[in-house]
């Protein structure tokens, strides 16, 4: 309840005059706080349309992947291109996949595939929650014919530089590291949005460089 009376120069005045008025304006400060931390917490939505372009390093000879995303939600479907090597290819991961796929497919080699229980450039919605709310979470990848599976833990929440549209920008990133000590390394976005791949290295190395997009 607000006091009927405030102080003003040694005088009692009626609320209404100054404290009124000073408590409006506080209210109004409060309030703008509040929205500007709420839009500045607000995850980044990618449009379709968006070009991700990553450098990609096997066996010492570096190469340029780019891959154009048709769609990200509810499905993720992008055409790529690994640039000096003659190799295009589509992905299209289903809406499951990008719900609950712990494996990832980072096989890069032509023909067109439909992933129904594994993503491509980004983790799922499951595990980035279990990243986000547990500190850790089961990832898988292919090495040829065999499966690797490890548990990933989050080791540090840190910021890197991507280049929007060719200017850098500062984003969140979770980093993690497999609990087993096989030196296998993930910097995942840290946006529920667009959980992003921005780096891996699992033997191999995969690096997000720049995201062409529509936004500014």
């Amino acid at each position: 309840m607000l006091p009927p009376f405030c102080e003003k120069g040694g005088f009692f005045v009626p609320y209404a005059d100054i404290c009124l008025v000073k408590w409006y304006q506080a209210v109004v400060v409060t309030v703008f706080i509040a929205s500007i931390q709420a839009c500045g917490s607000k995850p980044l939505i990618l449009p379709g349309g968006t070009t991700l372009s990553y450098d990609l390093v096997m066996n010492q000879k570096p190469v340029r992947l780019t891959a154009k995303v048709e769609q990200f939600n509810p499905q993720l479907v992008f055409d790529y291109n690994v640039e000096n090597e003659g190799i295009k290819g589509r992905f299209t991961v289903t809406q499951e996949a990008l719900m609950v796929g712990t494996e990832i497919d980072h096989l890069f080699t032509g023909e067109a595939k439909t992933l129904t229980k594994t993503t491509s450039l980004r983790i799922s919605d499951s595990t980035f929650h279990q990243l986000k709310n547990d500190g850790e979470a089961i990832l898988s990848f292919r090495q040829g014919f065999l499966k690797n599976e490890n548990i990933y833990k989050v080791v540090d929440n840190q910021t890197t530089t991507i280049n929007f549209n060719d200017k850098p920008k500062t984003v969140d990133v979770l980093y993690l590291e497999d609990i087993h000590g096989k030196e296998f390394k993930f910097w995942i976005w840290d946006n529920p949005k667009n959980p992003i791949i921005i780096r891996m290295d699992v033997g191999w190395q995969m690096l997000l460089k720049n995201i062409e997009t529509t936004l500014d």
